[in-house]
């Protein structure tokens, strides 16, 4: 009697752990559409809005470890795809697809919206030929707040369609607010335009605003495509290395985000606050424009990220490269920190110099050994300016008649083979 009770006990066991596992796993669908051409979308588990938990390295990992899992306990075919909105929160109004074909496949796709220009892509497969077996992908190009139709097309390597599947999906809001869903363009200039989308960066949102922080991109017509939100301030830059995207989400953090939303790396700039400009060196390191943050001075370092550990060097201090002129200066009695220099842009010469703009002195500095010994090798600026500071043996000869300029930011260095060895172009936008 005494074995009979263990046995039923551990047959109840089972199968309560059963139940708990078969209804812990279950997953949760949502409608793409409240219409006829409605497809079902994998809803995920504990999703979150809040934006400094989704540029969290354990959330990521978290949702990531969900969509894998689904993955692997479904058979996804075309006709029924793995489907989730946004997954991962890093794209307001993109879809997630996920599918396996026997034949080697290319996907493209086409977003429909009345009143709106289609928006037609090709897939990047993440092969050399652009036929895969296994297909990954974030649909953008959703117009928000609209009803839109996603028409989704494979080919075969011989060109021909081998299948179509199509759906309405009411794409949500934008986060930051429904002011920009199209900006002008000149019409007659569309065609010289390359087929992608573009951004104009830094959105005038501080570090301390309660105003949502996002890149916005739009494509040839001047038609929102897709919603990154960020934490705060602005993404800077954007760069691009192994089918990752690199940009800053606040003063302290660039993320490395892939093709699908996932945010794979996480990098905190420490005991500094990033600011205007940052770039990859010849290693993949990134180069930072940087201000100390208990420092007297702002804007004015050099620090670098080691894309692999994370770790971080300060590389260069202007203050150490031109401490006579810095003496001369004084914090302005409304200033928090004394902006003296005022760094603007990078641009990397050979391995080992840089090239960088000064708006408060409207100067142009070339260094050079910058993970060594930095020096300044020249600069580029007003003689009135920099006449006996003691370093105007340094400047640049103008050796023609031209407005010098001022308060420039954006010193982008070109190389050109017509030019004469060891001669190179730099464009800058001139606030003169």
């Amino acid at each position: 009697m005494h074995k009979l009770k263990k046995l039923i006990l551990l047959i109840l066991s089972i199968s309560i752990a059963s139940l708990y596992l078969m209804f812990s796993n279950s997953t949760k669908i949502e409608a793409s559409s409240n219409d006829n051409n409605s497809i079902n979308y994998l809803k995920l588990k504990n999703k979150s809005t809040s934006l400094s938990t989704i540029y969290n390295e354990k959330y990521q990992t978290r949702i990531h470890n969900q969509i894998n899992k689904q993955k692997k306990l479904n058979n996804y075919t075309f006709q029924h795809p793995l489907l989730i909105r946004n997954p991962y929160g890093t794209n307001t109004t993109a879809v997630y697809m996920y599918f396996k074909t026997t034949e080697e496949l290319q996907a493209s796709y086409t977003i429909h919206c009345n009143n709106y220009a289609d928006f037609s892509q090709t897939l990047n497969s993440n092969t050399l030929s652009g036929y895969t077996t296994e297909h990954e992908y974030l649909l953008i190009g959703a117009i928000p707040n609209q009803t839109n139709t996603i028409t989704v097309t494979p080919t075969n390597k011989q060109g021909k369609v081998v299948d179509t599947l199509s759906w309405s999906y009411n794409a949500p809001s934008l986060q930051g607010g429904d002011q920009y869903l199209t900006v002008e363009c000149d019409d007659s200039n569309t065609s010289s335009l390359s087929n992608g989308l573009y951004t104009v960066l830094g959105n005038d949102v501080t570090e301390d605003s309660e105003e949502q922080a996002y890149m916005r991109l739009y494509d040839n017509y001047g038609i929102i495509r897709s919603e990154i939100p960020i934490v705060s301030y602005r993404s800077h830059h954007i760069l691009f290395e192994n089918n990752t995207m690199y940009f800053s989400i606040s003063s302290t953090k660039i993320v490395g985000m892939e093709q699908t939303g996932y945010v794979s790396k996480i990098y905190d700039t420490g005991n500094y606050k990033l600011h205007h400009d940052y770039i990859f060196d010849s290693n993949n390191n990134i180069l930072v424009l940087a201000s100390e943050k208990e420092a007297k001075t702002s804007e004015d370092k050099i620090i670098m990220i080691e894309k692999d550990s994370g770790n971080i060097t300060e590389l260069v201090d202007l203050i150490d490269l031109l401490p006579d002129y810095y003496s001369t200066t004084s914090l302005p009695d409304s200033a928090e920190d004394l902006d003296w220099m005022h760094i603007n842009s990078l641009a990397l010469i050979d391995k080992t110099s840089l090239i960088i703009s000064s708006r408060e002195t409207s100067t142009i500095i070339k260094l050079d050994n910058i993970y060594s010994n930095p020096t300044i090798d020249y600069m580029i600026g007003s003689d009135n300016f920099w006449q006996e500071s003691g370093y105007d043996s340094l400047l640049l000869n103008k050796t023609s008649d031209f407005s010098m300029q001022a308060g420039q930011h954006c010193v982008t260095y070109v190389e050109d083979n017509s030019l004469p060895q060891g001669q190179y172009y730099l464009y800058l936008y001139n606030n003169n």
